[in-house]
Protein backbone atom coordinates (compact mmCIF):
# COMPACT_ATOMS: atom_id res chain seq x y z
CA UNK A 1 0.00 0.00 0.00
CA UNK A 2 1.24 3.63 -0.73
CA UNK A 3 2.07 5.87 1.72
CA UNK A 4 0.84 9.73 2.24
CA UNK A 5 4.05 10.80 1.36
CA UNK A 6 4.35 8.36 -1.61
CA UNK A 7 1.04 9.38 -2.87
CA UNK A 8 1.92 12.88 -2.16
CA UNK A 9 4.80 12.56 -4.43
CA UNK A 10 3.64 10.86 -7.29
CA UNK A 11 0.84 13.83 -7.33
CA UNK A 12 3.31 16.36 -7.51
CA UNK A 13 6.03 14.71 -9.84
CA UNK A 14 2.48 14.19 -11.86
CA UNK A 15 2.37 17.89 -12.15
CA UNK A 16 5.60 18.24 -14.32
CA UNK A 17 5.55 15.13 -15.99
CA UNK A 18 2.30 14.55 -17.85
CA UNK A 19 2.56 17.39 -19.51
CA UNK A 20 6.12 17.33 -20.29
CA UNK A 21 5.21 13.72 -21.83
CA UNK A 22 2.45 15.16 -23.99
CA UNK A 23 4.87 18.25 -25.37
CA UNK A 24 7.30 15.68 -26.22
CA UNK A 25 4.28 13.99 -28.58
CA UNK A 26 3.45 17.85 -29.98
CA UNK A 27 7.37 18.19 -31.07
CA UNK A 28 6.97 14.67 -32.54
CA UNK A 29 3.73 16.01 -34.34
CA UNK A 30 4.92 19.37 -35.63
CA UNK A 31 7.58 17.43 -37.79
CA UNK A 32 5.26 14.97 -39.21
CA UNK A 33 2.95 17.91 -40.01
CA UNK A 34 5.81 19.81 -41.72
CA UNK A 35 6.85 16.68 -43.60
CA UNK A 36 3.04 16.56 -44.80
CA UNK A 37 3.15 20.38 -45.58
CA UNK A 38 6.34 19.54 -48.20
CA UNK A 39 4.10 17.53 -49.95
CA UNK A 40 1.20 19.94 -50.29
CA UNK A 41 3.23 22.30 -51.84
CA UNK A 42 3.73 19.79 -54.91
CA UNK A 43 0.30 21.71 -55.73
CA UNK A 44 1.82 25.20 -56.64
CA UNK A 45 2.93 26.48 -60.16
CA UNK A 46 6.40 26.59 -59.56
CA UNK A 47 8.59 27.50 -62.11
CA UNK A 48 13.11 27.96 -61.64
CA UNK A 49 12.35 27.62 -58.47
CA UNK A 50 9.89 30.56 -57.82
CA UNK A 51 5.96 30.37 -57.11
CA UNK A 52 4.15 31.63 -59.99
CA UNK A 53 2.11 34.85 -59.12
CA UNK A 54 -1.60 33.41 -60.40
CA UNK A 55 -4.89 33.03 -59.57
CA UNK A 56 -4.66 29.90 -59.76
CA UNK A 57 -2.10 29.54 -57.32
CA UNK A 58 -3.95 31.51 -54.92
CA UNK A 59 -7.16 28.99 -55.36
CA UNK A 60 -4.88 26.43 -54.86
CA UNK A 61 -3.82 27.95 -51.71
CA UNK A 62 -7.69 26.96 -50.25
CA UNK A 63 -6.99 23.62 -51.18
CA UNK A 64 -3.91 23.00 -49.54
CA UNK A 65 -5.56 24.60 -46.44
CA UNK A 66 -7.78 21.87 -46.42
CA UNK A 67 -5.78 19.39 -46.61
CA UNK A 68 -3.69 20.63 -44.17
CA UNK A 69 -6.57 21.07 -41.93
CA UNK A 70 -7.06 17.04 -42.27
CA UNK A 71 -3.64 16.39 -41.71
CA UNK A 72 -3.87 17.86 -38.30
CA UNK A 73 -6.69 16.80 -37.24
CA UNK A 74 -5.57 12.93 -37.99
CA UNK A 75 -2.24 13.97 -36.79
CA UNK A 76 -0.31 12.79 -33.42
CA UNK A 77 -1.11 16.00 -32.16
CA UNK A 78 -4.74 15.50 -31.26
CA UNK A 79 -4.01 12.09 -30.65
CA UNK A 80 -1.49 13.55 -27.89
CA UNK A 81 -4.66 15.87 -26.58
CA UNK A 82 -6.81 12.73 -26.16
CA UNK A 83 -4.43 10.95 -24.47
CA UNK A 84 -3.58 13.85 -22.25
CA UNK A 85 -7.25 14.76 -21.51
CA UNK A 86 -7.41 10.92 -19.97
CA UNK A 87 -4.45 11.92 -17.38
CA UNK A 88 -6.79 14.84 -15.45
CA UNK A 89 -9.12 11.61 -14.65
CA UNK A 90 -5.82 9.46 -13.47
CA UNK A 91 -5.16 12.73 -11.21
CA UNK A 92 -8.01 12.75 -9.70
CA UNK A 93 -8.15 9.05 -8.80
CA UNK A 94 -4.20 10.04 -6.89
CA UNK A 95 -5.81 12.83 -5.24
CA UNK A 96 -8.69 10.60 -3.59
CA UNK A 97 -5.98 8.26 -2.60
CA UNK A 98 -4.71 11.57 -0.85
CA UNK A 99 -7.36 12.65 0.86
CA UNK A 100 -8.62 8.72 1.96
CA UNK A 101 -5.08 8.71 3.70
CA UNK A 102 -4.83 12.04 5.47
CA UNK A 103 -9.06 12.12 6.30
CA UNK A 104 -10.19 8.47 6.51
CA UNK A 105 -13.11 7.57 4.59
CA UNK A 106 -14.03 10.69 2.19
CA UNK A 107 -17.04 10.31 -0.16
CA UNK A 108 -16.35 11.68 -3.58
CA UNK A 109 -19.45 13.19 -4.89
CA UNK A 110 -21.20 14.60 -8.52
CA UNK A 111 -20.40 17.71 -8.14
CA UNK A 112 -16.22 17.09 -7.24
CA UNK A 113 -16.57 15.07 -10.51
CA UNK A 114 -18.65 17.51 -12.39
CA UNK A 115 -15.77 20.18 -11.26
CA UNK A 116 -12.84 17.74 -12.89
CA UNK A 117 -14.85 17.06 -16.19
CA UNK A 118 -15.08 20.89 -16.85
CA UNK A 119 -11.50 21.22 -16.22
CA UNK A 120 -10.53 18.68 -18.50
CA UNK A 121 -12.87 20.09 -20.96
CA UNK A 122 -11.71 23.58 -20.80
CA UNK A 123 -8.12 22.25 -21.63
CA UNK A 124 -9.18 19.76 -24.45
CA UNK A 125 -11.11 23.23 -25.59
CA UNK A 126 -7.87 25.11 -25.31
CA UNK A 127 -5.97 22.80 -27.02
CA UNK A 128 -7.94 21.57 -30.08
CA UNK A 129 -10.50 23.72 -32.34
CA UNK A 130 -10.68 27.70 -33.53
CA UNK A 131 -7.05 27.89 -31.01
CA UNK A 132 -5.56 25.67 -33.92
CA UNK A 133 -6.51 28.02 -36.66
CA UNK A 134 -5.33 31.01 -34.17
CA UNK A 135 -2.04 29.48 -33.84
CA UNK A 136 -1.18 27.79 -36.54
CA UNK A 137 -3.33 27.34 -39.40
CA UNK A 138 -4.21 31.02 -39.91
CA UNK A 139 -0.23 31.82 -39.90
CA UNK A 140 0.43 29.02 -42.59
CA UNK A 141 -2.29 30.62 -45.02
CA UNK A 142 -0.81 33.91 -44.55
CA UNK A 143 2.69 32.80 -45.32
CA UNK A 144 1.45 30.93 -48.56
CA UNK A 145 -0.69 34.07 -49.53
CA UNK A 146 2.47 36.09 -49.54
CA UNK A 147 4.48 33.96 -51.26
CA UNK A 148 2.07 33.49 -53.70
CA UNK A 149 1.17 37.60 -54.20
CA UNK A 150 4.70 38.22 -53.75
CA UNK A 151 6.14 35.45 -56.15
CA UNK A 152 8.75 34.08 -53.51
CA UNK A 153 11.21 31.60 -53.96
CA UNK A 154 10.26 27.89 -53.02
CA UNK A 155 13.49 27.84 -51.09
CA UNK A 156 12.18 31.12 -48.81
CA UNK A 157 8.65 29.99 -48.51
CA UNK A 158 9.55 26.52 -46.85
CA UNK A 159 12.37 27.81 -44.46
CA UNK A 160 9.00 30.41 -43.56
CA UNK A 161 6.66 27.63 -42.98
CA UNK A 162 9.38 25.80 -40.68
CA UNK A 163 9.75 28.27 -39.08
CA UNK A 164 6.17 27.96 -37.55
CA UNK A 165 5.56 24.85 -37.78
CA UNK A 166 8.84 23.62 -36.17
CA UNK A 167 10.24 26.60 -34.67
CA UNK A 168 14.01 27.72 -34.90
CA UNK A 169 16.97 28.24 -32.97
CA UNK A 170 15.10 30.88 -31.25
CA UNK A 171 12.18 30.07 -30.60
CA UNK A 172 9.52 26.95 -30.18
CA UNK A 173 7.17 25.94 -33.25
CA UNK A 174 3.48 27.56 -33.09
CA UNK A 175 1.84 24.38 -31.36
CA UNK A 176 4.69 23.68 -29.22
CA UNK A 177 4.96 27.23 -27.96
CA UNK A 178 1.18 27.10 -27.27
CA UNK A 179 0.02 23.74 -25.95
CA UNK A 180 3.16 24.06 -23.42
CA UNK A 181 1.56 27.16 -22.24
CA UNK A 182 -1.17 25.29 -21.82
CA UNK A 183 -0.81 22.14 -20.80
CA UNK A 184 1.68 23.00 -17.40
CA UNK A 185 -1.36 25.47 -16.11
CA UNK A 186 -4.36 23.36 -17.42
CA UNK A 187 -3.00 20.04 -15.86
CA UNK A 188 -2.32 21.92 -12.30
CA UNK A 189 -5.34 24.18 -12.21
CA UNK A 190 -7.69 21.66 -12.97
CA UNK A 191 -5.95 19.00 -10.26
CA UNK A 192 -6.11 22.38 -7.58
CA UNK A 193 -9.34 22.54 -8.34
CA UNK A 194 -10.19 19.11 -7.92
CA UNK A 195 -8.41 19.07 -4.49
CA UNK A 196 -10.37 22.16 -3.13
CA UNK A 197 -13.57 21.12 -4.37
CA UNK A 198 -13.59 17.86 -1.63
CA UNK A 199 -11.57 19.97 0.57
CA UNK A 200 -14.48 22.06 0.61
CA UNK A 201 -16.75 19.52 1.44
CA UNK A 202 -15.05 18.34 4.26
CA UNK A 203 -14.86 21.43 5.78
CA UNK A 204 -10.66 21.04 5.27
CA UNK A 205 -8.96 23.86 7.82
CA UNK A 206 -5.95 23.34 8.03
CA UNK A 207 -3.16 23.13 4.85
CA UNK A 208 0.08 21.77 4.00
CA UNK A 209 2.20 23.64 1.25
CA UNK A 210 4.01 20.71 -0.63
CA UNK A 211 6.05 20.87 -3.31
CA UNK A 212 10.25 20.98 -4.21
CA UNK A 213 11.76 24.05 -4.72
CA UNK A 214 14.57 24.55 -6.84
CA UNK A 215 16.85 27.87 -8.42
CA UNK A 216 13.58 29.06 -10.36
CA UNK A 217 10.99 28.49 -7.68
CA UNK A 218 9.68 31.95 -7.21
CA UNK A 219 10.05 33.54 -3.86
CA UNK A 220 6.59 32.73 -2.88
CA UNK A 221 6.61 28.97 -3.11
CA UNK A 222 10.18 28.96 -1.14
CA UNK A 223 8.56 30.79 1.73
CA UNK A 224 6.03 28.56 2.07
CA UNK A 225 6.80 24.97 0.87
CA UNK A 226 6.50 22.62 3.40
CA UNK A 227 5.05 24.47 5.93
CA UNK A 228 1.38 24.14 7.16
CA UNK A 229 -1.33 27.01 7.30
CA UNK A 230 -4.91 27.98 8.18
CA UNK A 231 -6.78 28.51 5.37
CA UNK A 232 -7.68 32.12 6.70
CA UNK A 233 -4.02 32.59 6.05
CA UNK A 234 -4.21 31.14 3.14
CA UNK A 235 -7.20 33.48 1.69
CA UNK A 236 -5.08 36.31 3.09
CA UNK A 237 -2.39 35.91 0.51
CA UNK A 238 -5.19 35.90 -2.52
CA UNK A 239 -6.40 39.24 -0.63
CA UNK A 240 -2.53 40.14 -0.80
CA UNK A 241 -1.04 40.11 2.43
CA UNK A 242 1.80 37.51 1.49
CA UNK A 243 3.29 38.08 5.10
CA UNK A 244 -0.09 36.13 6.55
CA UNK A 245 1.56 32.82 8.66
CA UNK A 246 4.83 34.43 9.73
CA UNK A 247 6.38 35.26 6.36
CA UNK A 248 8.38 37.65 4.22
CA UNK A 249 6.29 40.61 2.75
CA UNK A 250 6.33 39.85 -1.06
CA UNK A 251 3.44 42.57 -1.50
CA UNK A 252 0.04 42.14 -3.21
CA UNK A 253 1.41 41.05 -6.00
CA UNK A 254 4.16 38.86 -5.74
CA UNK A 255 6.49 37.94 -9.59
CA UNK A 256 4.44 35.19 -11.17
CA UNK A 257 0.87 36.17 -9.37
CA UNK A 258 -1.86 34.62 -11.90
CA UNK A 259 -4.30 37.60 -13.33
CA UNK A 260 -7.93 37.33 -11.12
CA UNK A 261 -5.82 35.55 -7.62
CA UNK A 262 -8.79 36.45 -4.79
CA UNK A 263 -8.55 35.05 -1.48
CA UNK A 264 -11.01 32.23 -3.22
CA UNK A 265 -9.00 31.41 -6.34
CA UNK A 266 -5.70 31.14 -4.51
CA UNK A 267 -6.68 27.99 -3.55
CA UNK A 268 -6.42 26.99 -7.69
CA UNK A 269 -3.67 29.46 -8.40
CA UNK A 270 -1.18 28.81 -5.86
CA UNK A 271 1.54 30.57 -6.15
CA UNK A 272 0.67 31.72 -9.99
CA UNK A 273 1.28 30.77 -13.82
CA UNK A 274 3.08 27.77 -14.01
CA UNK A 275 3.23 26.65 -10.27
CA UNK A 276 4.25 23.43 -9.28
CA UNK A 277 2.78 23.35 -5.83
CA UNK A 278 -0.09 21.78 -4.09
CA UNK A 279 -2.18 23.45 -0.97
CA UNK A 280 -3.20 19.74 0.18
CA UNK A 281 -5.30 19.14 3.93
CA UNK A 282 -4.65 17.81 6.70
CA UNK A 283 -5.89 17.56 9.95
CA UNK A 284 -5.83 19.03 13.03
CA UNK A 285 -3.70 16.40 14.52
CA UNK A 286 -0.98 16.50 11.45
CA UNK A 287 -0.31 20.33 12.02
CA UNK A 288 2.57 21.37 14.42
CA UNK A 289 2.04 23.03 17.32
CA UNK A 290 3.54 25.99 16.95
CA UNK A 291 1.17 26.88 13.97
CA UNK A 292 -1.87 25.59 15.84
CA UNK A 293 -0.80 28.57 18.53
CA UNK A 294 0.17 31.30 15.80
CA UNK A 295 -3.65 31.10 14.80
CA UNK A 296 -5.12 30.78 18.19
CA UNK A 297 -2.93 34.43 18.84
CA UNK A 298 -4.29 35.87 15.47
CA UNK A 299 -7.86 35.07 16.17
CA UNK A 300 -8.23 32.70 13.15
CA UNK A 301 -9.28 29.54 15.50
CA UNK A 302 -10.54 28.82 18.25
CA UNK A 303 -9.83 24.98 20.66
CA UNK A 304 -12.70 23.64 20.84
Amino acid sequence: MPTLESLIKDKLTRLDSVPEAFNSRVVQSQREIFEEILTLLEQLDIKQGQIVISAENLKTIDLIMDDLEQVVNQSEYVEAVRDFAKEFDQQGKITQQVFRKEMGRVEFDALQNAVLKAKKREAVELLLGSPIDTTFLNPVRATLTDAVSGGSSLKDTIKAIRVIAEGDDEKLGRLDRYSKQIAYDAFATSDAAYTNAIADDVGAEWYRYVGATTKDSRPFCTDRAGKYFHYLEVEAWGNGDTSAGDLPNLGANWGGKANGTTAQTIFIWRGGYNCQHSLIPVLLSSVPPEVVQRNIANGNYKPK
